[in-house]
C-alpha cells in the first residue's frame, strides 16, 4: 500500500491510535478528518506528501513527528485543539496557509531554516503560542499569520521580509515589542491591530507606506522610532484608537524632518515628537549607552532618548567622540530621560546650557540630579512626578521655574531658590505632598496660578517683598500652612489663592497699605486665624476686603534696638518669645545685630529661646558686621544670609545645636565666592562644645556625593540618607555681564583664616571635633571678651560669695560656683575655667 486515499478514514470518532505502514509514501486529503478521539499518530518513515487538511480537526492529537522527506505543508493541523509538539523536518520548504489554525495548546514549534514560504493564517488562533521565530529563509509571510495568537509575546521576524501583510498580529494582545526587518518597505492595513500591550516599535529605513489602521487600538505604545529619511506615506487611521483616545507617546524622528511630522497625520496623533540619536557614546563612568544628535553648529550634541532606556546611573560628559571627531555636549533634549523608570541618580556636566522641557519626567526612580551651573531656567514639566526625588540644588544661574517643573514630586521635601529667580510658573511645585520648606528669595516677582496647590506639609511661607502677583490657587488645599508672612510686598493676590488653607492661624502683613487682594483670595482658609499689621495700618486692614473678614486683626508687638526692628510671637504660658522678623531701616546706620535675650512687654518678662527659620533673611542692603546671639538661646537653625561686610558672629550661651546652612549664606552669595568676605571672628561661650552641622560654615556649594571618594571631608545623613561632603568643590557663577567663570575651592574657604573664641578649658576639645576644627585659629576667651555684667570672681572676695547660694542661666539651683556664667543675687558671675 502506497497511498490513503481522500477522506479514508473520515470522522471515525472511535479511533485513538494509527500505525501507519512505511511503505505508504501519500496521505490524501483529509484522510483522517474530524477522527475527535484520535491521540497518537505513528507516520510512515517514507512519507513524501501530506495533503491539505489531514489531520482536520483531530482534537484529541496531542504530538506528532513528521518524516524527514515531506516538502510541504497546508492546513493540516486545522483545528487539533489538544496539539502541544510538532517536529517539523528539515525537508519542508513551505507551510502554506492554516496549517495550525486553531491549535490553542500549541506553546511553540521550531520552523526549520529550509522553509522559505509560509502562508496565510498559519498561526490563527494559537492562542498558548507565547514565542516563535521565522528564520531567515522565509522571504514572504501570509496575512492573518498570528491573528489572535493572545499569548505570544517574543516575535523574531525573518530578516529577508520585505513587507508585514494585512492584519499579521491582530488581537495579539500580549505582544510587548517587536523588530521589525530593515528590508520591510511595507507595514499594510491591520497589521498590528488590537496589540494593546505593544509598547514599543521600531519602523526601519526602508519603509515607505503604512496601511490602515496597521496600529489601531494599540492602547500601550510608549516609543515609535521612526527611522525613514523621508517620511512614510501613511493613512489617517494608522494609530487611532476606540473612541478617538488620545495617544500617548513618544514619536522618535530624524531631527531634520520634527517639523514635517508635527503637523502632518497621522503623526500628529503623538503626545510628543522628538529626535532620533545621531550618535551614541559610552558613559565610561556607569558603562551606560547615551544618546545624541548634532546641533546647527556641527561642533556640538545634545542628549536625546534612544531605543534602550537609561537606568540606574547616568553621567553625561563635557564632550564626546564620534567618527574621529570631538563634540561638546551643550544641552539635554524636550524629553530625553522621559519615563525612564530605572533611573536613580543624573550628574549633568556643567557645559551643558539648556535642560528641555520634560527631560526627567515620570522618571519615578530618579533620586539625586546635579544640575549644570550654567542652565538659565527649569523648563516646563522637567521633573514632572519624580516621585523619589528627595531634594535639588538649583542652581544659582535659574531665573524661572517653569510650568509644572515639579510636580507630583510626592518626596521633595524642601526648596531653596537662588537670588536670581524671579518666576514661579503654574502649578510648578503643586501636589509636592512632603514639601515641607519652600524659600522664596528676594528678588521673586511672580508667583502664577496653582504653584504650590496640594503641598500638604507646608507649614509657613514668607512671601518677599519682591513679589507683585501670587496667582489663583496658588496654595490651595495646603491644608497644614499656619503661618504666612507678607513681607510689605505691594502684591496682586488672586482669586482662591490661598483656597483650602483650613489649618492657617497666623497671617504677617507688612505693608502699610493694605496689599491688592481679590475679595475671595482666603476664601475656604480659616478666617479665624490672626492677622498681625502694623498699629499705624490697624484701620485700613480693618476696613478693607478680604483683610477684614479675619476674626481677630492685631497690631505688632515690636522691639527697637538701635534703629533695628524685631516682631516676636509670645508664649504666654511659660513666657518665651519666638524671633520672626528682623527688619533693619534703609535709613540706619547701625552695624550691629544684637538679638535681646529677655522683652519686658505689658509688665511681663519673655525670654528669647527661639529664632525663626527665616527671621533673619534679606537684610542684603545693611551694614551689619556683627550679630550676637542671645545667651537663653538652646538651638539656631536660622539662615543668617545678610551681608558680604559680615566679620564677627557671638554666641552667648550655652547653646547646643547649630544647624545645617545656618551661616553659609552669611559668607558668600549667588554672583561668585567673595573675596572680601571672610569672617574674622567667631565666638561660641558655650561651656561645652555644641553640636554643629559639617553644612552650617562650609563654602556654600557643597556638591554632596552618595557615592564615597578620598576627596572626602565628611559623611553627612541628611533627609534620611547617607552623603559624602568632598575636601572641594567647583564653584560657578556669572558676572554682571553674563561671563561665565568657574574655579575649583576648599570646602570650608570661608571661615580657614578666621579665628574661634572658646571658654579656655575646652580649645583642645574645640581642635579635636569636626568642624570646629576648620577654623584656622582656635583661641581661648580672654577676661575682655565677657560682656559687661559678666564678672570674674577670681576679682571677688569669692568666699563670701561661694557661700552664697548659685543658679545657672536655666533657673537650676546649683551646689556652688560652676564654671562659666552663674546667677548670684541676680548678678552674673563668670567662673574662670
Amino acid at each position: 500500500m502506497r497511498t490513503i486515499c481522500k477522506g479514508a478514514f473520515w470522522e471515525c470518532t472511535k479511533l485513538d491510535s494509527v500505525i501507519i505502514p512505511d511503505s505508504v509514501s501519500t496521505i490524501a486529503y483529509n484522510a483522517f478528518n474530524s477522527c475527535s478521539s484520535l491521540r497518537s499518530v505513528k507516520l510512515p518513515e517514507h512519507l513524501l506528501t501530506l495533503e491539505s487538511g489531514v489531520f482536520f480537526h483531530c482534537s484529541s492529537l496531542d504530538s506528532i513527528c513528521i518524516p524527514d522527506g515531506v516538502k510541504s505543508l497546508a492546513a493540516t493541523f486545522v483545528g487539533c485543539t489538544s496539539l502541544r509538539y510538532v517536529d517539523i523536518p528539515n525537508s519542508v520548504t513551505l507551510i502554506d496557509g492554516q496549517v495550525f489554525n486553531g491549535c490553542e495548546s500549541l506553546h511553540s514549534v521550531a520552523i526549520p531554516n529550509s522553509v522559505k514560504t509560509m502562508g496565510g493564517s498559519v498561526f490563527y488562533g494559537c492562542t498558548a503560542l507565547d514565542s516563535i521565530t521565522i528564520p531567515n529563509s522565509v522571504a514572504s509571510i501570509g496575512k492573518n499569520m498570528f491573528e489572535g495568537c493572545t499569548n505570544l509575546k517574543h516575535v523574531k521576524l525573518s530578516e529577508k521580509l520585505t513587507g508585514i501583510p494585512v492584519y499579521t498580529f491582530k488581537n495579539c494582545t500580549n505582544l510587548s515589542s517587536i523588530v521589525i526587518p530593515e528590508a520591510v518597505t511595507t507595514i499594510e492595513g491591520g497589521a498590528f491591530y488590537g496589540c494593546e500591550k505593544l509598547s514599543n516599535v521600531v519602523i526601519p529605513k526602508n519603509v515607505t507606506y503604512i496601511g490602515w489602521s496597521a496600529f489601531y487600538n494599540c492602547w500601550g505604545l510608549e516609543d515609535v522610532f521612526c527611522y525613514p529619511a523621508t517620511m512614510p506615506q501613511a493613512a489617517p487611521d494608522v494609530f487611532s484608537n476606540y473612541m478617538y483616545w488620545q495617544l500617548q507617546a513618544t514619536l522618535h524622528v530624524p531631527k531634520a524632518l520634527m517639523g514635517t511630522y508635527s503637523v502632518t497625520e497621522p503623526w500628529t496623533s503623538f503626545e510628543r515628537i522628538v529626535a532620533l540619536p545621531d550618535a551614541i557614546d559610552n558613559d565610561g563612568e556607569n558603562n551606560t549607552m547615551i544618546y545624541y544628535t548634532f546641533n546647527e553648529d556641527k561642533t556640538s550634541v545634545s542628549v536625546t532618548s534612544g531605543q534602550g532606556k537609561y537606568e540606574a546611573k547616568v553621567t553625561v560628559p563635557g564632550r564626546i567622540m564620534s567618527d574621529g571627531k570631538y563634540y561638546n555636549v551643550t544641552s539635554v533634549e524636550n524629553f530625553a530621560f522621559f519615563n525612564c523608570e530605572k533611573l536613580s541618580t543624573v550628574f549633568l556636566n556643567n557645559s551643558i546650557n539648556y535642560v528641555g522641557r520634560f527631560a526627567f519626567a515620570d522618571c519615578s526612580g530618579l533620586t539625586s540630579i546635579t544640575l549644570p551651573s550654567s542652565i538659565k531656567s527649569i523648563e516646563d514639566y522637567t521633573f514632572a512626578n519624580c516621585t523619589s526625588l528627595l531634594e535639588i540644588d538649583i542652581p544659582s544661574s535659574v531665573s524661572s521655574i517653569g510650568e509644572g517643573a515639579f510636580v507630583g514630586c510626592s518626596d521633595l521635601q524642601s526648596i531653596s531658590l537662588p537670588t536670581k529667580t524671579s518666576f514661579i510658573g503654574m502649578r510648578a511645585f503643586a501636589d509636592c505632598s512632603s514639601l515641607a520648606a519652600v524659600e522664596l528669595n528676594n528678588r521673586l516677582e511672580v508667583i502664577d496660578d496653582n504653584a504650590f496647590e496640594n503641598c500638604q506639609s507646608l507649614t509657613s511661607v514668607t512671601i518677599p517683598n519682591s513679589v507683585t502677583f501670587i496667582g489663583s490657587n496658588a496654595f490651595k488645599d495646603c491644608k497644614e500652612l499656619k503661618k504666612v508672612i507678607f513681607d510689605g510686598c505691594a502684591v496682586e493676590i488672586c482669586q482662591d489663592a490661598f483656597n483650602g488653607c483650613t489649618g492657617l492661624k497666623d497671617i504677617y502683613s507688612y505693608s502699610v497699605v493694605p496689599p491688592a487682594a481679590d475679595e475671595y483670595a482666603f476664601e475656604g482658609s480659616n478666617y479665624d486665624a490672626t492677622l498681625h499689621v502694623s498699629a499705624a495700618s490697624l484701620e485700613a486692614y480693618q476696613s478693607t476686603a478680604p483683610w477684614c473678614y479675619f476674626k481677630h486683626i492685631v497690631s505688632h508687638e515690636e522691639g527697637a534696638f538701635g534703629g533695628i526692628v524685631f516682631l516676636y510671637d509670645y508664649n504666654h504660658e511659660d513666657q518665651t518669645a519666638t524671633l520672626v522678623k528682623v527688619t533693619i531701616s534703609d535709613k540706619t546706620h547701625e552695624e550691629k545685630l544684637v538679638i535681646p535675650a529677655e522683652l519686658q512687654v505689658e509688665g511681663k518678662t519673655y525670654k528669647v529661646t527661639a529664632i525663626d527659620r527665616d527671621a533673619v533673611l534679606f537684610l542684603f542692603t545693611s551694614n551689619i558686621t556683627s550679630i550676637e546671639f542671645p545667651s537663653t538661646l538652646r538651638e539656631l537653625n536660622a539662615s543668617i544670609n545678610v551681608t558680604p561686610k559680615l566679620k564677627t558672629i557671638k554666641i552667648m550661651g550655652d547653646i547646643e545645636k547649630i544647624g545645617i546652612y545656618t551661616f553659609t549664606s552669611a559668607l558668600s552669595n549667588n554672583l561668585g565666592p567673595i573675596e572680601s568676605c571672610f569672617l574674622n571672628d567667631f565666638y561660641c561661650y558655650a561651656s561645652f562644645v555644641p553640636e554643629l552641622s559639617p553644612l552650617a560654615m562650609n563654602g556654600g556649594s557643597t556638591g554632596l556625593s552618595r557615592t564615597a571618594s578620598d576627596d572626602d571631608i565628611a559623611k553627612i545623613e541628611l533627609y534620611e540618607r547617607t552623603y559624602y561632603l568632598p575636601r572641594y568643590f567647583t564653584y560657578a557663577w556669572s558676572d554682571y555681564e553674563g561671563n561665565w567663570h568657574q574655579e575649583t575651592r576648599y570646602q570650608y574657604y570661608l571661615i580657614e583664616h578666621a579665628t574661634l573664641h572658646v571658654p579656655a578649658n575646652l580649645v583642645d576639645s574645640y581642635k579635636q571635633t569636626f568642624p570646629w576644627n576648620m577654623f584656622g585659629n582656635i583661641v581661648a576667651l580672654t577676661e575682655e571678651d565677657y560682656p559687661a555684667g559678666i564678672e570674674d570672681p577670681l576679682r571677688l572676695p569669692l568666699y563670701g560669695e561661694r557661700s552664697k547660694t548659685a543658679y545657672n542661666l536655666n533657673g537650676q539651683r546649683m551646689n556652688g560656683l560652676q564654671k562659666g556664667i552663674n546667677i548670684i543675687e541676680g548678678k552674673k558671675i563668670w567662673m574662670r575655667p
